[in-house]
C-alpha cells in the first residue's frame, strides 16, 4: 500500500541546549523539524511549511531531502531566525522557558508561517505543530474545507494564549496530541480531572484524542468508538536530551497510523521513536534510524 502523504505546519528554531552535563548552541530546531523527521523513519512521505530566515542553515535542508522531506513549502524571509533556549537540570526537568524573552515572542509573530502549499496533495493529514492559536485556527479551516483530515498539538505557552483559538480550531479537528498539562491550560475550570476534559474534548468533535503523560506513556482516547487504551513507554538507563520527545513521539504516530490505521500500535511505536530521540542531542539520533527495529522495540512497550 502506497504510503499517504503528510503536512506538517510550524515553526523552525535554531535551539540552544544547556544540561547539567553539556550543552550546544545554534541547533536547528522546532516543532515542526522534530515531528518531519520522526515521520520520516517510517517512510511516510512528509511536505515541510514553515518559514526560514537567512542564518538557518543550509546544510539541513540537505539532511531533510535525505529523509524524504520535501521543503519546497519552506518560505524564505529576511530577519533572523526565531531563537529558543532550553535548560534542563540534573533530571532534565526543564528549568526556562524561551518565551519568556520578547525577542522569542516578536520572532514567534513574524515568523508564523502564513502561506499555503504551492501545490496541494490529497494530504492523509495535515498536522498543526504548535503554534499560536489564530494560526493554527487559519490551517485547520483550509484543511477542513478541502477535506483533509486535521492533527494539531499545543505547547505549554501557547495553550496558555488565546484559548478561545484552541477550543474553535478543535471544532475542525480529527486528531488532538496535547499532555496533560496542555489540557489543564485550556480547561483550566475542570484542571486535574481528566476524564472531564475527555468528555470536553469530545464534544469539540474531535475522534481520536492522545493524551501524553510524560514518563507515564500516553492514554489513547478513541472518541468515535469510546475506546481508551493506556500505553507505556520503554525503559533504559540514560537520557541525554529531552527536547523534541512529544514532537517526535507525533511524528511517528502520525506516519504508522497513516500507513496501518491501528492507534494503539501507532501509539507504541511512537513511544519507541520518542525514546531514541531524547538518547542524543538535538534531533541528531532520528537520523538514520531503522524502522523495522523500531517495530521490534514497540512489540516490548506495555498496553493496559
Amino acid at each position: 500500500m502506497m504510503q499517504q502523504r503528510l503536512l506538517i505546519v510550524g515553526h523552525l528554531n535554531l535551539d540552544h541546549i544547556y544540561t547539567a552535563e553539556r550543552e550546544a548552541d545554534e541547533r536547528p530546531g522546532g516543532g515542526a523539524l522534530y515531528t518531519a523527521f520522526a515521520a520520516g523513519i517510517y517512510g511516510a512521505p512528509v511536505d515541510l511549511l514553515a518559514v526560514r530566515c537567512p542564518d538557518f542553515p543550509e546544510a539541513i535542508f540537505q539532511t531533510m531531502h535525505d529523509a524524504n522531506i520535501d521543503t519546497s513549502n519552506v518560505l524564505p524571509i529576511l530577519g533572523r531566525q526565531r531563537r529558543s533556549s532550553m535548560c534542563y537540570d540534573q533530571n532534565l526537568v526543564r528549568t526556562n522557558f524561551a518565551h519568556k524573552t520578547k525577542a522569542w515572542l516578536d520572532a514567534t509573530i513574524e515568523q508564523a508561517p502564513r502561506h499555503l502549499p504551492l501545490n496541494p496533495h490529497n494530504y492523509g493529514c495535515v498536522y498543526l505543530a504548535p503554534m499560536l492559536g489564530n494560526n493554527q485556527l487559519l490551517y485547520a479551516k483550509w484543511a477542513h474545507a478541502q477535506r483533509l483530515p486535521v492533527a494539531i498539538d499545543l505547547s505549554e505557552y501557547f495553550a496558555q494564549e488565546n484559548t478561545e483559538a484552541i477550543h474553535e480550531c478543535l471544532r475542525f479537528t480529527d486528531i488532538f496530541m496535547p499532555s496533560e498539562v496542555e489540557l489543564d491550560e485550556i480547561y483550566p475550570d475542570i484542571a486535574g480531572q481528566l476524564d472531564l476534559q475527555i468528555e470536553r474534548v469530545r464534544e469539540a468533535g474531535v475522534r481520536l484524542l492522545i493524551v501524553k503523560q510524560s514518563t507515564k506513556g500516553c492514554l489513547v482516547c478513541e472518541l468515535d468508538k469510546g475506546r481508551q487504551v493506556h500505553v507505556g513507554i520503554r525503559r533504559f538507563t540514560h537520557v541525554v536530551d529531552a527536547t523534541g520527545a512529544g514532537d517526535s513521539f507525533n511524528g511517528g504516530f502520525l506516519s504508522y497510523y497513516l500507513a496501518n490505521g491501528d492507534t494503539v500500535t501507532s501509539a507504541r511505536y511512537a513511544a519507541a521513536v520518542a525514546s531514541c530521540c531524547i538518547q542524543d542531542f538535538s534531533y541528531f539520533r532520528l537520523i538514520g534510524q531503522n524502522r523495522d527495529e523500531l517495530c521490534s522495540l514497540a512489540a516490548q512497550i506495555s498496553v493496559e
